[in-house]
């Protein structure tokens, strides 16, 4: 988005409350992002948002997406195979974030049985995240970011409805301007990169306990109805 000429508010929202990270250099923005808590909507957030400025976050709820669309922002909603998401929030918490009384605990653990404590605190959430966000096209999927792809269906009318011919305009202008920005983006550091194999997944995701809790909550289906349908041809979920 910077690279696109856009103006990051350094503000990092969910559903209920954000993380202020103004003056905050961003090597250290996910350390102790938790002591800079705010207790303030994400669309109230969004309210406030000038032309040419923007916001991330991880937003988990329908209702929250839907709140900050109806104040003409442009959401552009990035989805990620669930089970692989969750490997890399696991890898981003161990090595980026500051450990909390929560944390602590699967940290002490053993390689893989750190992953396995992980999962019992965090696979609720990033299920029903992740299900959100395919139930709320149009949306671009990691996968096609990694390898340079800005694919998106929201600029056919049939998908995406704006409330004026402008906001169309303008969303076509903004998809135009991040895919440009996202070609210099490509191959730089940030933030939130942790050095990774790129021999393909985690043996820890074939594991026998870990592949039938995912079974069991939900994930594997999530996953295989992610991998065959959305990521190939960008399938809305029905609500």
């Amino acid at each position: 988005m910077e690279n696109a000429g856009y103006s990051s508010k350094d503000l990092h929202l969910y559903d209920k409350h954000l993380h202020d990270n103004r003056s905050v250099p961003k090597d250290q923005i996910h350390w102790d992002s938790g002591s800079r808590q705010v207790n303030y909507r994400a669309e109230y957030a969004a309210s406030f948002l000038g032309e040419g400025e923007f916001c991330v976050g991880h937003l988990s709820r329908q209702r929250t997406l839907t709140r900050v669309e109806a104040y003409n922002v442009h959401v552009l909603n990035i989805v990620r195979d669930p089970i692989t998401r969750l490997w890399s929030a696991f890898k981003f918490q161990r090595a980026k974030v500051k450990p909390t009384p929560y944390s602590q605990l699967w940290r002490t653990m053993a390689p893989d049985d750190d992953f396995k404590g992980f999962l019992l605190l965090r696979s609720k959430f990033q299920l029903k995240h992740s299900e959100t966000l395919m139930s709320s096209g149009p949306f671009f999927c990691f996968e096609d970011l990694k390898q340079g792809k800005f694919i998106e269906r929201a600029l056919d009318p049939s998908i995406i409805k704006h409330r004026s011919a402008a906001m169309a305009q303008q969303r076509a202008q903004v998809i135009r301007d991040v895919e440009a920005g996202l070609a210099e983006a490509l191959g730089k550091k940030t933030a939130t990169y942790v050095p990774t194999s790129e021999s393909g997944r985690a043996p820890i995701l074939e594991d026998s306990a870990v592949t039938a809790f995912f079974d069991e909550c939900g994930l594997t289906a999530a996953s295989e109805f992610y991998r065959t349908n959305v990521l190939s041809d960008k399938t809305i979920v029905p609500r």
